[in-house]
């Protein structure tokens, strides 16, 4: 599990993706195609981001584990894994709550705002000119569009960190399994 290289052919494409394509998922393009022609194999898939390998997350959880032990130990309490995880991930976690916090007040206060004023367009009685209207009708499929694309991203990055987190903490229980069978295993010995 850790340390183990398997050799892939392919590298992924997100870690040399520019900005505009992470921002429209356009570098999972191939692999999606990939799929749609036949059933995806264990040699099609890209190798993981190099962030995203067990030896450099379970490297990180542990040194935030072994802080988090001693800081425990010095305040006379027990060691918690979920501040250990949440120290571990917390920009990950912050950049994902803005994200949300941006989708669910911002955006989604302005969709019957704009809605409002397109709607006050169509009244009899009212001033408001022609490109009125199809300013506030392209804010409204511009604020639909944004708030999807957003959620999209929240999604696979949500998806992600989880992922950070179970890899992390798989590495962690699979070194101190490792540690203890070559502890008893010396004792026998």
């Amino acid at each position: 599990m850790d340390g183990e290289q398997k050799k892939h052919k392919h590298t992924n494409p997100r870690e040399t993706a520019n900005p505009l394509s992470i921002a429209v998922f356009w570098w999972i393009i191939a692999i999606l195609r990939k799929g749609y022609k036949k059933d995806l194999e264990e040699k099609d898939l890209y190798t993981p981001l190099k962030n995203d390998h067990s030896k450099i997350v379970g490297d990180q959880l542990e040194k935030a584990w072994s802080k988090e032990y001693k800081d425990a130990i010095k305040a006379g309490r027990a060691p918690r894994l979920s501040r250990t995880l949440f120290k571990t991930f917390a920009w990950e976690l912050v950049y994902l709550g803005f994200i949300n916090l941006f989708c669910n007040v911002i955006l989604r206060l302005a969709q019957p705002l704009l809605l409002g004023q397109l709607l006050r367009c169509f009244h009899p009685d009212s001033a408001h000119l022609r490109d009125d209207a199809y300013l506030y009708a392209g804010a409204l499929v511009a604020n639909t569009a944004l708030t999807s694309l957003l959620n999209a991203h929240y999604m696979q990055n949500a998806s992600h960190v989880a992922l950070r987190v179970k890899t992390g903490c798989c590495s962690l229980i699979y070194r101190k399994v490792s540690l203890s069978l070559a502890a008893a295993r010396s004792s026998t010995g």
